[in-house]
């Protein structure tokens, strides 16, 4: 305290103004709020890609005649693992654009994102190609493949669904990253 009652100033501060508040620390720290809100969809959205990785992708239904039931497969079988590697790869891009403070890397991954939502794309939109890759590796000839596909009633599952949805949002992410860093943010 000054001779008057009052604290005394510190260097650039105003007078009759209390000091401002530290500067935050940890990761994330030092970026605006909007940023930190691209970073976390783009984290969540590619940690969905990785986990509907392994959920199932197709599910195969024999008709009641042929004494019903289902069957389904994942996405480790196909494309699946081309999914988890793009998924893991913008996982790591956006965490180090987070950790890092920097936004090209935020957008570098809409790379992977972009690679991962064409697959996703493709097998969410053809239920059989999973099903014609999983057959194939069990053993089966394209004609045993061609008559398995016309008795079974195939349908995307919910993983497929997840992959999806988890690219488009990095995929969002990326671009809003991208074009805040082309403006110069």
């Amino acid at each position: 305290m000054s001779d008057f009652g009052q604290t005394p100033q510190q260097p650039g501060q105003a007078p009759g103004f209390p000091p401002p508040p530290p500067a935050p620390a940890g990761p994330g720290a030092g970026i605006s709020q909007q940023l930190r809100t691209l970073l976390i969809v783009g984290l969540a959205g590619s940690a969905l890609a990785f986990l509907g990785t392994f959920l199932p992708w197709i599910t195969a239904e024999a008709p009641e005649d042929l004494g019903g039931g289902s069957d389904s497969a994942n996405g480790m079988v196909g494309d699946g693992v081309f999914t988890l590697i793009a998924a893991i790869l913008a996982v790591a891009l956006f965490a180090a654009a987070f950790q890092q403070k920097k936004i090209v890397l935020a957008a570098a991954a809409g790379i992977p994102a972009l690679i991962g939502a064409i697959f996703a794309f493709l097998n969410v939109f053809d239920p059989e190609r999973l099903a014609r890759a999983d057959l194939e590796d069990q053993g089966a000839t394209s004609e045993q493949i061609d008559m398995a596909l016309e008795v079974f009633d195939l349908s995307s599952g919910i993983g497929i669904y997840l992959v999806t949805l988890g690219f488009l949002a990095a995929l969002v992410a990326a671009a809003l990253a991208g074009l805040r860093a082309r403006a110069g943010q």
